[in-house]
């Protein structure tokens, strides 16, 4: 008489029975064989509290899978009992039923194992008939790549960390203060553990980096070069040993608008100074260039050249004379004003105040 061999439930053929369709009945032993290591899903009624699993004896039946998926809507706990209670095995059973409620896998009135919804837990049937239980096999934990990981889950809002020695456990995140915080606010350390500061004067928008009035902004070792500005003036101070260095090809000084240049500087080219938005005094290749008038900052107060210092050669047009504001003349103590202008073959002053005209009397020398 046949039997079921007892964990997959095949069928075993007694001595001289189905002599001539022994085939058939291995053939099936064989697909459920592979039956064994295959996934399943089984359905269990809608809210129901409790569902019994048999592996049927030498048919398919997806209870024999190795990766078992339960489905269905449930509105409570639901208790699955595997049948028959003396089935020995290792199986991945998987809750994958709605409603967010847990599964509760049990085989006798041994111990059992409980699936919340969306996980999946890898069980041992110990087979031990009405006193069978259902145990965790990964309840010693799971070693991975040389790494031993929690056996249970942890809180909400953990964290899984390392002892260094390949140990894995669950850790809560210590909490962290962020004092004055507001948008846009960069944060810095406070000096004290676990607290912040939101800074009210640094801030960035992902466009600009803000810093309040007063605040400096410091470069190097020792702090040589700041910027800052105070609200009523702006600074940059370098006090270190080296040189302040602007550099550009084409450098401008302009007003606040950008729209008044104020000093044009082109490398190789001409130093421009501006006023009022019109160039007044450039560089040149031989000197400098002036546009407009040479005025001293007073009357009779600034010489052209010095005793030491002498202009080689002025050409000018007419020379005006005049000391009227300020100082008599050392001979005879009087003030003039008169101008000396050329002609095709003589010299010509004027007398400003009287209007006289005289000419230069002059002896050609040979």
């Amino acid at each position: 008489m046949a039997t079921y061999v007892n964990n997959l439930r095949l069928k075993e053929i007694a001595t001289g029975d189905e002599s001539g369709t022994w085939g058939t009945t291995t053939n099936t032993n064989l697909e459920l064989l592979g039956e064994s290591f295959a996934f399943g899903t089984e359905a269990i009624t809608t809210n129901a509290d409790t569902h019994t699993t048999t592996i049927a004896d030498g048919s398919s039946d997806p209870g024999r899978s190795a990766i078992l998926k339960y489905t269905g809507t449930l509105d409570s706990t639901c208790t699955i009992t595997i049948a028959p209670n003396t089935v020995k095995r290792v199986q991945f059973i998987h809750n994958g039923t709605s409603g967010s409620q847990s599964i509760v896998i049990s085989q006798g009135s041994g111990a059992n194992v409980t699936i919340p919804s969306g996980y999946t837990k890898l069980v041992h049937l110990d087979g031990a008939g009405s006193g069978a239980a259902v145990i965790d096999a990964l309840v010693s934990g799971l070693g991975i790549g040389g790494l031993s990981y929690p056996i249970a889950d942890g809180s909400s809002g953990q964290f899984i960390t390392t002892n260094g020695s390949g140990v894995l456990s669950f850790a809560t995140v210590t909490g962290t203060t962020i004092n004055n915080n507001a948008d846009n606010r960069i944060i810095t350390g406070s000096g004290s553990a676990n607290t912040l500061e939101g800074e009210a004067t640094l801030t960035y928008d992902g466009t600009n980096l803000d810093m309040g009035d007063a605040k400096v902004l410091r470069f190097g070792a020792s702090q040589d070069l700041q910027i800052q500005h105070t609200g009523s003036y702006s600074s940059i101070i370098d006090s270190g040993t080296g040189s302040l260095l602007l550099g550009g090809n084409n450098v401008t000084i302009a007003n606040t608008a950008l729209n008044e240049n104020m000093i044009i500087c082109v490398a190789n080219g001409a130093v421009t100074l501006y006023h009022d938005n019109s160039a007044k005094l450039a560089t040149a290749s031989t000197g400098i260039i002036v546009t407009g008038d040479i005025l001293p900052d007073g009357d009779d107060t600034r010489d052209l050249g010095s005793a030491s210092k002498q202009w080689r050669d002025i050409y000018t047009g007419d020379l005006n004379l005049n000391n009227t504001k300020t100082r008599d003349n050392e001979v005879d103590g009087t003030r003039g004003s008169w101008t000396i202008q050329e002609g095709a073959e003589d010299l010509f002053i004027m007398n400003r105040i009287s209007g006289k005209k005289y000419k230069f009397k002059l002896e050609e020398m040979i």
